[in-house]
């Protein structure tokens, strides 16, 4: 009996020349962060500038190349502390590979936004841990408020927990007249 099944390396070989066929003009760009001068592990302001910065620029050059696609590839092992909200708007095939590394936010807000500037496609963020850490808020009290409104002097407190901070600010605006 003859096998009329075929192997596995013609099915392969079969594939890659219909590959062949459907090719795009478009090239693929890999890009990687710590060739912007990203920094894993380090969460001092210095460092999450030093993050923001790499994102900001990238971000920025792919957006300006829309030949091509792009992979931002995370390729420092480590935590990636991230101050800023990554606009993805206007970014047309583009990849965050994570490498399995972890993002923390340190923002009181989300960490991509997509689509406020404009329409995006093909976006892909892939073997990522996102997470959120915002900084230490500081409180406080109001010493002085202008009759005008126009300004105000406080006097701040140590860190305290995000909330607290929150329910000054509300407190704040709440209670001008």
């Amino acid at each position: 009996m003859v096998n009329s099944c075929p192997s596995l390396s013609s099915l392969l070989g079969l594939l890659s020349i219909l590959s062949l066929l459907f090719v795009s003009t478009e090239s693929q760009i890999i890009i990687p962060i710590s060739q912007h001068g990203a920094v894993v592990n380090d969460s001092s302001p210095a460092s999450v500038a030093a993050n923001d910065l790499a994102f900001t620029s990238i971000l920025t050059s792919t957006r300006a190349d829309t030949a091509n696609s792009h992979i931002i590839l995370l390729d420092l092992v480590g935590t990636y502390y991230i101050g800023i909200l990554i606009e993805m708007s206007l970014q047309n095939n583009l990849t965050v590979e994570g490498n399995g590394q972890t993002m923390v936010s340190t923002i009181l807000s989300s960490m991509f936004s997509f689509g406020y500037y404009g329409p995006s496609s093909n976006i892909r963020i892939q073997n990522l841990t996102l997470d959120w850490k915002p900084a230490p808020s500081v409180g406080g009290i109001v010493l002085a408020l202008d009759p005008s409104n126009t300004w105000f002097d406080i006097a701040v407190s140590n860190p305290t927990p995000p909330f607290s901070y929150l329910y000054l600010v509300l407190f704040f605006f709440c209670s001008l007249p």
